[in-house]
């Protein structure tokens, strides 16, 4: 299990992840994710809302990579990791009552992943892993 830095978690505020999952056939997806956050220094995630390619995938395999990057810097990070769909009790709930807010209907889930690895992301040739 990997550890996000204190700065890991001020980068990825605000910004939108790149999820890339695996379907029962073998196909990779990806898809953009614009509720995207930190929950704590080994879990991030994002609140599942159009239940469409990404979402089923993980009904299947819950391994996934996020992929952010900053498009003025091109530097980001990846991070891997299982998720954990999250349909009831406190994380939900407490997303659920920040939608209705908002006038918002709650989400189908919230998606939280246990990080297991994490690379920086860097242009020319200087991408590594960290952790």
């Amino acid at each position: 299990m990997a550890k996000l830095t204190e700065e890991m978690m001020e980068f990825v505020k605000g910004k939108m992840a790149y999820v890339a999952t695996v379907g029962p056939d073998g196909r990779p997806n990806v898809g953009p994710k614009g509720s995207f956050r930190v929950f704590d220094d080994e879990h991030i995630g994002w609140n599942e809302s159009t239940g469409k390619r990404t979402f089923e995938n993980l009904q299947n395999n819950p391994e996934v990579s996020l992929a952010i990057v900053d498009g003025e810097t091109r530097q980001g990070y990846r991070f891997t990791g299982k998720a954990e769909v999250l349909r009831d009790g406190p994380v939900y709930e407490s997303t659920k009552e920040e939608y209705a807010k908002f006038g918002r209907g709650a989400p189908l889930a919230v998606v939280r992943v246990l990080v297991d690895e994490i690379y920086l992301l860097a242009p020319l040739g200087k991408s590594r892993r960290l952790k």
